[in-house]
């Protein structure tokens, strides 16, 4: 694979890989911008129409006819956090031009689409269009509504909530339903504009030819931009402050199954150690959460890891019933002790190091992988192929292995309580 780095203006960058065996094109526009709770609901409304339409293709409907006209094209827009940056995405994906039945020119066609939807967006007197706006409006309002139904992602936000009081993370994505309420079209429109002149774009583009047009194509129609200010710093690594006192949260609910959620945090530790940390301790069927907590004790209906990269982060979760949740705890902080102590085999550390070894081996089997391991590469200012990262994987010993899980620090119990 051929890789390019571009410069195409001021906080613009394109990134293009040459991949002969992607069957498909894929263009990613990602706006990187700092993250401000108050703009929480605006922006996340403002995100959610860029895949709904634009001044070209007006309605959902207008856009899915060209997506078809396109062999199926895609399009498809993602919002969230790393440390606190936000992220806000368009990503477009077509079928290769040498599948096209007539040569139209398909990644042209997509890479146009995808900037009509980012840059040119359905907005007439300061406005967004109001049929397009209270629809997405009406989605972001049943997103906010819908968390309290899923439990045990409920759970786990009240949890992160409490270890990062005061951090970015810490707010509701989509903004509260108050916010999200009070938005109109102008509202959202002020904070597009505000993203467009804000942000610090990264451009992703992999396709199976070269594009020599694209950079030409793409730097016209980001100079349209007028009044570029961007203020995005590079603050994706934004550990959580480690707390000398661990923060015990209950909450009755009318719930059937409790939910206990577990977080740790700790310094500065290697992506690969945290990863393979994960993985031995509750990443996966073989690991110690699994296969004692689980499957030996029987305390829980599951109980996994999830490390949080960015922010320092290590979660436990698990589903237990009321009568089980302190041994619960127990257990698993006694898991955690175990690695501690060595307690733990080659094998079962060779057993989770494969599926890490094995997915960075099949990066390159899809576009959407490769775009991702850029941004990983740009997110933690880290050149390393996926092969070196390998590498580095390998040379983890057991002892790094335990030292990070001494490293772990109980912040935060939230414990989802069944109302008696």
């Amino acid at each position: 694979m051929k890789e390019t780095t571009q410069t195409l203006g001021e906080g613009i960058e394109l990134v293009s890989v040459c991949n002969p065996k992607a069957r498909t094109s894929l263009l990613s526009i990602t706006l990187l911008l700092p993250a401000v709770p108050e703009q929480f609901a605006a922006y996340d409304c403002a995100a959610g129409l860029l895949s709904a339409g634009c001044r070209k293709y007006p309605s959902l409907a207008a856009l899915s006819q060209k997506e078809d006209a396109l062999y199926g094209a895609s399009l498809s827009g993602s919002f969230g956090l790393a440390g606190d940056v936000l992220q806000i995405s368009l990503t477009g994906s077509v079928i290769a031009d040498r599948f096209a039945l007539e040569g139209e020119p398909l990644s042209e066609e997509l890479v146009q689409l995808v900037l009509d939807c980012v840059l040119d967006q359905n907005i007439r007197d300061g406005a967004f269009d109001e049929e397009a706006f209270r629809i997405e409006q009406r989605e972001q309002l049943a997103a906010i509504d819908a968390e309290i139904n899923d439990k045990r992602g409920y759970a786990i936000r009240k949890a992160r909530q409490a270890a990062c009081a005061g951090e970015p993370c810490a707010s509701p994505m989509h903004g509260t339903r108050a916010e999200a309420e009070a938005l109109t079209a102008s509202a959202v429109c002020e904070a597009y504009r505000e993203m467009l002149r804000k942000a610090v774009f990264r451009i992703y583009y992999i396709s199976p030819t070269e594009a020599p047009w694209l950079a030409g194509k793409l730097t016209e129609a980001f100079s349209a931009l007028e009044g570029r200010e961007p203020e995005f710093t590079q603050a994706f690594h934004a550990p959580s402050p480690i707390r000398e006192t661990c923060r015990e949260i209950n909450e009755p609910m009318p719930v059937t199954q409790s939910k206990l959620v577990m977080v740790f945090k700790y310094a500065d530790l290697p992506i690969e150690t945290v990863q393979l940390l994960h993985a031995l301790v509750g990443g996966s069927p073989s690991s110690l959460l699994f296969a004692n907590v689980r499957e030996k004790m029987h305390l829980c209906y599951y109980c996994v890891s999830h490390p949080i990269y960015t922010k320092n982060l290590f979660f436990v979760d698990s589903g237990v019933s009321a009568a089980n949740a302190q041994r619960t705890r127990e257990a698993i902080l006694a898991q955690i002790d175990a690695v501690c102590r060595g307690e733990f085999s080659d094998e079962m550390l060779e057993n989770a190091r494969k599926p890490i070894i094995d997915y960075l081996y099949s990066i390159g089997d899809s576009n959407f992988s490769i775009m991702q391991e850029l941004h990983d590469r740009y997110k933690w200012n880290d050149p390393a192929t996926p092969e070196e990262r390998i590498e580095r994987l390998r040379a983890v010993t057991r002892d790094e292995i335990i030292a990070a899980a001494k490293a772990l620090r109980l912040d935060t119990v939230y414990l989802m309580e069944e109302q008696a």
